[in-house]
């Protein structure tokens, strides 16, 4: 997920169905709090199984707004990434995304 205009600090989420957390993915310091920035990727992620996944993002701080581009790519025999393109225009805003997966697939998000 990357910012493209805004104050936002971009942090994704994916879970499997049943609300399980697989990955999470945003700029923090050591102590947990939001460092800022403008990109935050989940890099090489296997999902464990056939499932339909749910991607949320949002700003890690929860208090930010700006428009943002969220990518997701298959990266064993990857077709090419589609790009979705979103305006948060509310703190504390988030959005879902969902998509259906077989086993062991191995994916990409970037939030940009």
């Amino acid at each position: 997920m990357t910012t493209t205009s805004g104050t936002m600090s971009p942090e994704t989420q994916l879970y499997k169905s049943a609300g399980k957390l697989i990955a999470p993915a945003a700029n923090r310091y050591g102590n947990g709090a939001c460092a800022g920035g403008s990109v935050a990727e989940m890099d090489m992620v296997t999902l464990p199984a056939a499932d339909t996944y749910t991607v949320i993002v949002g700003d890690c701080s929860g208090t930010n707004t700006g428009t943002y581009a969220l990518s997701s790519q298959r990266v064993n025999s990857p077709l090419g990434a589609v790009k979705l393109s979103k305006n948060k225009s509310a703190p504390q805003q988030c959005e879902a995304f969902f998509f259906i997966s077989r086993c062991g697939l191995r994916t990409n998000h970037r939030a940009a």
